[in-house]
């Protein structure tokens, strides 16, 4: 516990009241994977007047890296296409479970673009962040993939420093 923030690692699914009433819920780039009708319905008594709950993620409105076509590909070589992973709410977007919401269906967005430079290790650091693609799911393969990768990052830009644009979309439904 920091000052008045508690972190929970555990399922959304199973967040219930018995944890205690709470003016805020901060969700990271996790919302799509999450049974959403359930979660926002399990949330709704927990979350005090006033209060809501905020989704963080990147925005639909821009490719959020400049790296994508040139290493999707060879990401699809290596573990097949990326519809492959099974997400328990087969809608990409968050409005509609917003929307069906009793309490959070009066949400907006904000967005905020950054412009920062990658090295070749920090694009690649950044595809093992991602749960389509860990450093596990490569298998003995791991290193022919970076070799790869790095091959075709740097023939698109033998200087291997990137600039990258990325847009973060907020959405904030306070609880009606």
């Amino acid at each position: 516990k920091r000052a008045n923030i508690e972190w929970r690692c555990m399922p959304a699914e199973e967040v219930t009241e018995a944890l205690g009433r709470v003016d805020a819920v901060v969700m990271g780039q996790s919302f799509h994977w999450m049974h959403r009708d359930q979660v926002l319905a399990q949330l709704a008594p927990m979350i005090r007047e006033g209060g809501g709950i905020a989704l963080i993620g990147p925005s639909m409105r821009l490719r959020t890296e400049s790296t994508e076509a040139i290493l999707n590909p060879i990401l699809e070589r290596y573990l097949g296409p990326r519809g492959s992973l099974k997400r328990p709410d087969p809608e990409p977007a968050n409005e509609p479970a917003l929307r069906r919401s009793a309490s959070f269906s009066t949400f907006h967005s904000h967005f905020f673009i950054a412009e920062f430079e990658r090295d070749i290790a920090s694009v690649i650091g950044h595809i093992y962040s991602m749960s389509y693609s860990p450093r596990s799911k490569f298998g003995d393969r791991l290193e022919a993939f970076e070799q790869e990768a790095r091959s075709a990052l740097l023939a698109f830009n033998p200087s291997g420093v990137f600039k990258e644009r990325i847009e973060t979309e907020v959405q904030i439904a306070p609880k009606v």
